[in-house]
């Protein structure tokens, strides 16, 4: 939806005078000519790394990661990314007890994960969010599932925090509402700070990218320490979190 017409629909519903905009407010890019401004340029130089470069991130990412305990796992091949993955979900038991079954993004690279023969023999269910289910069946897959396996879009190292899209094939819930949330990237999503992370977004949303509804960041875990300053995880999301980083 536009900017003006959505800002409109909301002054509207509040009962507020609707005023539009000017056609273009500044910001990392002008929607109209899809100009890049000087900011969003030197960004985009920043993230177009060497593999080299790439690795030394995966460091950065390694310690920034050990103190909100995030997980992080590499992998040099797909096929050695889905023996880590089986591991995890083997090695991890249900919270409520029951079988085992995981949810699934519908997304390339879990794809080729080729998870539902790989755990086959743990007899462990694989369920494949996909934009045919109803928001029922939907919601229901995910409930009965104790861990959730995503990608992402992008990896901030220096703040430990993956960019996951919502799309009818890849519900926000599949990150959410789990025991235990493991997502695999390659290295080459490995991106510096987030102003780089909003720069690509913006360059891909100028590009003509097929629009997200959001976007999750997720840095680590579920936690808080409301009560008596007492840290504690999966009080509002997955108790554990892993990321599996794939060198291809």
């Amino acid at each position: 939806m536009e900017q003006n017409t959505f800002l409109a629909t909301i002054r509207s519903a509040l009962g507020h005078p609707v005023r539009r905009l000017p056609e273009s407010v500044p910001g990392l890019f002008d929607s109209r000519s899809e100009t890049h401004l000087p900011e969003q340029q030197a960004l985009l130089a920043a993230a177009d790394r060497s593999a080299t470069e790439q690795a030394a991130l995966l460091d950065v990412l390694r310690n920034a990661a050990a103190p909100i305990n995030l997980q992080v796992h590499t992998a040099s091949s797909v096929q050695e990314a889905a023996a880590v993955v089986a591991a995890i979900a083997v090695e991890t038991d249900t919270e409520w007890g029951g079988a085992k079954q995981v949810a699934m993004h519908d997304h390339p690279l879990l794809q080729a994960l080729d998870l539902s023969n790989v755990l086959a023999p743990h007899d462990i269910r694989v369920h494949v969010t996909h934009d045919g289910e109803t928001p029922e069946e939907a919601r229901n897959a995910v409930i009965a599932s104790y861990m959730g396996i995503t990608s992402a879009e992008w990896c901030v190292a220096d703040s430990a925090t993956i960019a996951v899209a919502t799309t009818p094939q890849q519900p926000r819930a599949t990150s959410l509402v789990p025991s235990v949330h493991v997502a695999v990237i390659r290295q080459t999503q490995l991106l510096a700070t987030l102003p780089e992370l909003y720069a690509r977004i913006a360059l891909d949303h100028a590009g003509g990218a097929p629009a997200a509804t959001s976007f999750t960041f997720i840095s680590g875990p579920s936690k808080t320490a409301d009560i008596e300053a007492c840290m504690v995880h999966g009080a509002h999301g997955p108790r554990a979190m892993h990321l599996v980083v794939v060198d291809a």
